[in-house]
């Protein structure tokens, strides 16, 4: 994924700001009157990130969602797919691969709550874009993954589930 907050608002210089923390598994950005907070739960395959737009005019926030390769790559009986699914504002992308009785799948999801002015974007076959309208204020970004080599296992299921336990903490 890619997260823009209306132009190189990040630049390097005076008023550029970052905190790591390896310990605490966060950063912090902030320049601009822009403050960018990314936790990354190991526990739950789940990042967090919060915008905190302070900007006199705040700028629409675009978070893309794209693959890495064409939807499908098959070489000999191997197959490589990506699809992508939407439930609501949150739209997901899943890569499976496939080579006889092998079978290994992988999804991202993103979800933007307490955000139902989200629209979604689709600018080509490979990619999805949430774009957020201007607010001030913070606005939070969930990004979960799974994965499996369970045909039946249902990952989008699981990234809801990983999404709902979230919001109850």
């Amino acid at each position: 994924i890619s997260v823009g907050v209306g132009g190189p608002v990040f630049k390097g210089g005076g008023a550029f700001r970052q905190r790591l923390s390896i310990y605490d598994a966060r950063d912090v950005i902030q320049a601009n009157n822009v403050r960018a907070q990314v936790f990354v739960a190991s526990n739950r395959d789940l990042m967090v990130l919060q915008i905190d737009d302070q900007r006199d005019e705040p700028k629409p926030i675009r978070i893309k969602l794209y693959m890495w390769e064409p939807p499908v790559i098959e070489n000999g009986p191997h197959t490589a797919s990506y699809i992508f699914r939407t439930t609501g504002a949150s739209p997901s992308v899943t890569r499976t691969f496939r080579e006889g009785d092998y079978y290994c799948s992988g999804a991202v999801a993103i979800e933007t709550p307490g955000r139902g002015d989200a629209t979604i974007e689709k600018p080509d076959e490979r990619s999805r874009v949430i774009v957020l309208p201007p607010q001030s204020g913070k606005t939070t970004i969930l990004v979960a993954s799974a994965a499996t080599w369970d045909k039946s296992e249902d990952l989008q299921a699981t990234l809801r589930s990983i999404f709902t336990k979230s919001r109850s903490k």
